[in-house]
């Protein structure tokens, strides 16, 4: 992995992994199995941005910083399909 990308990369998966305790945490919270399913959908997207995408650009050596950027983007989007389910949950635990 280039050097530009790894700062970015150490960034995301802190996110990831404080996104996971705080979902884990709702999924605790909640009553309903409905909502704890879907906070374990969430955690699985947010998630997915590591293992589909991070953890293959420490092993691939034949990218280029370009396509970094583009895989590290493509990481960021799928770790926002998470964020954007916990922020509902969020809501809808509040209303609870």
């Amino acid at each position: 992995m280039h050097s530009t990308t790894e700062a970015a990369v150490r960034s995301l998966r802190a996110k990831i992994v404080h996104e996971v305790e705080t979902l884990a945490k709702m999924e605790r919270t909640f009553e309903q199995d409905y909502f704890k399913n879907k906070c374990r959908f969430a955690i699985q997207d947010v998630e997915a941005a590591d293992t589909m995408f991070l953890r293959p650009m420490e092993t691939e050596t034949w990218r280029t910083p370009a396509d970094e950027l583009r895989t590290f983007s493509c990481a960021e989007a799928v770790f926002e399909l998470g964020v954007s389910a916990r922020r509902q949950l969020q809501e809808i635990l509040n209303l609870l």
